[in-house]
């Protein structure tokens, strides 16, 4: 029960840092994107060998889930920030270098999991028409970064 307690009280803080930026934001002009990092013990990634060392390695394990438990909830809650703890799921292969550093395939994935979340909000709704004018809706084809 103690760990959902400071589970609660880390979003409470992050919360009121994402609002006292979107008061800058507004205040001065720019746009701020919040994104929850992926973190080795939480998700659903398939853990070989070489992670089950890192995670032994790790910290408490219990603090951390109930952190990203709690942070998974709010992010689909209110849709405030972008949670990626589910981002390696799918991944077999090695993508951390210790139990909290992403090797650079690590970053490679966590990047194109950023650029097709953020890409979408950050592009025009519409596309100017090419000079043959074969966009007649002017719509912008749904935009998707591929990993080699």
């Amino acid at each position: 029960q103690a760990w959902v307690a400071r589970a609660r009280a880390a979003l409470d803080n992050y919360e009121s840092n994402i609002r006292i930026t979107e008061l800058l934001a507004q205040q001065y002009g720019f746009r701020a994107y919040f994104l929850w990092q992926p973190c080795l013990v939480y998700g659903a990634m398939p853990v070989g060998p070489f992670e089950k060392a890192l995670q032994a390695m790790g910290e408490d394990q219990r603090a951390i889930t109930s952190v990203y438990e709690e942070a998974e909830r709010r992010s689909v809650a209110s849709g405030k920030f972008i949670f990626l703890g589910h981002v390696f799921d799918q991944v077999s292969e090695p993508v951390y270098v210790d139990w909290v550093h992403l090797a650079p395939r690590g970053n490679e994935i966590v990047a194109a999991a950023v650029a097709n979340r953020l890409l979408p909000l950050l592009l025009p709704k519409s596309a100017p028409k090419s000079p043959s004018g074969d966009s007649p809706s002017g719509e912008r084809p749904p935009f998707q970064i591929g990993l080699k």
